[in-house]
């Protein structure tokens, strides 16, 4: 055989393994997509494949809520050793209120610290011009106060809040701690980092988001 088709081949088997793994990869995500729309409609929700050209993902609602799986890019290339994705899941409704702020606790700094002055910081980035008045609420609850911080501007209705049954939903809601968030604007529940698709994972964030919608009904008039 000479040299000519001894590359020829080369070509050949190399054109053959990229074809058997690029049909490979999408008959794999066919079958992950059809099981994501049957747990959609298992329960009775919405489904919508989301295809942009920088962003991708799955979309779940019912008439109460929203639940959004995406993957988006930077326009950048990243740099050595990272990733230009963002991966994001995060539930949300419209159920306004007065502020409040749940989410994993990183640290034990106690007050006065650097850790205190960093707390006020990342309450500010994420509740902005409601943060006002909020601080953390005390939670006499072992674990779920060493995994947990619990922030808010009415103590008793933080505490109203965290039945038993939502605090179970959060120790066992996903393996990334979401965050809860309620401003004026409504309620959300994310989990940072993460493109869920495990449909286990999904039912669990749905529940929590629900097990709030039961715990929050929607006041009239909020501060």
């Amino acid at each position: 055989m000479s040299i000519l088709s001894q590359n020829l081949l080369v070509i050949a088997v190399a054109v053959i393994l990229g074809l058997a793994i690029f049909f490979g990869l999408r008959q794999k995500q066919s079958r992950n997509e059809l099981k994501l729309q049957q747990l959609a409609a298992d329960n009775g929700w919405q489904f919508e494949r989301v295809r942009l050209p920088l962003a991708w993902g799955e979309r779940y609602s019912t008439a109460q809520w929203r639940l959004e799986a995406m993957s988006t890019s930077a326009e950048v290339e990243s740099g050595p050793g990272s990733s230009n994705i963002a991966m994001s899941t995060r539930w949300s409704s419209d159920r306004p209120g007065s502020p409040l702020l749940i989410g994993p606790r990183l640290g034990t700094a106690s007050a006065g610290s650097m850790g205190e002055v960093l707390l006020q910081l990342t309450v500010q980035a994420a509740l902005g011009a409601e943060s006002s008045g909020v601080r953390e609420v005390a939670v006499d609850d072992g674990e779920f106060s060493r995994r947990y911080l619990v922030l808010a501007r009415h103590d008793a209705e933080a505490a109203d809040l965290l039945t038993p049954a939502l605090r179970q939903a959060l120790l066992s809601a996903t393996p990334t701690r979401p965050i809860i968030k309620r401003t004026a604007q409504g309620l959300t529940v994310e989990v940072v980092g993460v493109h869920i698709k495990d449909g286990e994972e999904l039912l669990r964030l749905a529940h929590l988001g629900e097990t709030l919608l039961t715990l929050l009904p929607q006041p009239e008039n909020h501060q």
